[in-house]
């Protein structure tokens, strides 16, 4: 979308739409980079790894509790 000249609101909208988790190594955001993708889209994506963590740990903390001991999750 970057090469046909979308702009960045665009691009993230889309990734938005399909909730992908970007796990990106520094040498793929310098080729994205390098590509021409948006500050904002690469922004975008490396934010999506912390975001989904944060999204997983507050739901697991939703279902935890302890029994005398260590904690206990049920799995949904």
């Amino acid at each position: 979308m970057s090469r046909d000249g979308a702009p960045a609101s665009a691009i993230i909208g889309k990734m938005k739409e399909t909730r992908t988790v970007y796990l990106l190594p520094g040498s793929s955001v310098a080729m994205l980079r390098s590509q021409g993708v948006p500050e904002p889209v690469l922004d975008y994506m490396l934010s999506t790894r912390s975001r989904a963590e944060r999204e997983q740990a507050d739901e697991c903390f939703e279902w935890v509790w302890c029994i005398r001991g260590p904690p206990y999750m049920v799995v949904r």
